[in-house]
């Protein structure tokens, strides 16, 4: 079994992938608490060394929060790096590993409560909204497709709900709309893989919807093999008869 000197020692990140992920994953569900204080015994910093670095380590985090492109800086980051390599397997400790370190501020969790907002457009909120809250913008029947340009206007286009009781209506808005899923008449979570597949456009897609047909393309890379065979000192004319 790995200890923290371990995760610590450069021989440990030469071995192969294989045996690096056999390792880690082994220690996914370790006692982080007694993990955590191993490290901090093999630490020599003192007092003075460790406020130093919280202090930089907050700065750094109040500085990417502030940054209107840091999700998409970070994702680019990571995308550099596969976990077929050393790199991107050290990226993806790292990062579970803040991923695991609590602050004040959210230490309990951040709840807010079921909340519904009458807001004058689409326009209002800056940004993506994910929680139990629920933005109502009222407009006139003659106004459709002003609302339904405004909203893809704005780029976001994960799940769009039409309720109607006029079919051409619902298919009408169903068509204008640019979202990756639109519920009819319906709720709009619990897609079912295969099915419904699932995913966004535009700010709010991935790619390929998981589920879909092409999704297992997602995770698949191109390679394409050339090769002279003149160079070898293959007759290429006679390559090039075919079968007969």
């Amino acid at each position: 079994m790995l200890n923290a000197k371990d995760m610590l020692a450069g021989e440990t990140w030469q071995q192969e992938l294989d045996t690096l992920f056999a390792r880690i994953s082994d220690h996914y569900v370790v006692d982080e608490e007694a993990f955590v204080r191993e490290l901090i015994d093999l630490l020599s910093a003192d007092e003075a060394d460790f406020k130093g670095t919280a202090d930089q380590a907050a700065e750094l985090v109040r500085e990417v929060r502030e940054m209107d492109t840091a999700v998409d800086s970070i994702d680019e980051l990571l995308q550099q790096y596969s976990l077929d390599t050393h790199e991107g397997l050290l990226l993806m400790c790292l990062a579970e590993a803040m991923l695991r370190i609590p602050d004040k501020a959210t230490a309990d969790g951040t709840f807010v409560a079921p909340v519904a907002f009458e807001i004058d457009g689409i326009e209002a909120p800056e940004r993506e909204q994910f929680g139990p809250v629920l933005h109502i913008v009222r407009h006139k029947a003659g106004e459709i497709n002003k609302v339904v340009d405004s909203i893809n206007w704005r780029g976001y286009g994960l799940t769009f709900g039409v309720h109607s009781r006029n079919q051409s209506f619902a298919n009408e808005i169903a068509k204008k709309i640019r979202a990756g899923n639109v519920c009819v008449n319906r709720n709009i979570i619990g897609a079912v893989d295969g099915v419904q597949p699932s995913g966004g456009q535009g700010l709010s897609g991935t790619g390929p919807k998981a589920g879909g047909p092409h999704y297992l393309l997602r995770f698949a890379t191109e390679k394409t093999v050339t090769e002279n065979t003149a160079a070898l000192g293959g007759n290429a004319s006679l390559l090039a008869l075919g079968d007969e």
